[in-house]
This record gives C-alpha cells, structure tokens and sequence, in this order.
C-alpha cells in the first residue's frame, strides 16, 4: 500500500476505506466540484461520485 492510501494491481488502483472518506469529504465541504477533487487526488470523478454517495448513505444511515 502507498502512503496515499492506494495499491496498484493490474493497472487498477485498489484504494482504502479512509481514502475514499477523504475524497468524498472534500466534495460534502463543498469548496470544491467533482471534477476538482477528483484532479486533486487523480481519480475520475465518477470514482468521486460514487465515494460521495457511499459516504453520505453510510452517514445518515440510508442504505
């Protein structure tokens, strides 16, 4: 595993739990878009998108 959260296998990157949350906190602040964070931390946004969907069904228990 890298320092940043994130493991490579066969081209794909495996990310942590913890990494997830942290994309998606930066999009539930709301400083920055979708497509900010996911160029920020290199990730697509529709990874984003997902992880921030994740985040807050797990948050508020809708899910």
């Amino acid at each position: 595993m890298e320092d940043d959260g994130t493991a490579t296998t066969n081209k794909r990157k495996l990310h942590s739990a913890d990494f997830k949350a942290k994309v998606a906190l930066e999009v539930v602040r709301g400083l920055m878009t979708i497509n900010e964070v996911g160029q920020k931390f290199e990730v697509h946004p529709m990874m984003v998108r997902q992880w921030k969907k994740a985040f807050l069904e797990k948050r508020w228990g809708r899910g």
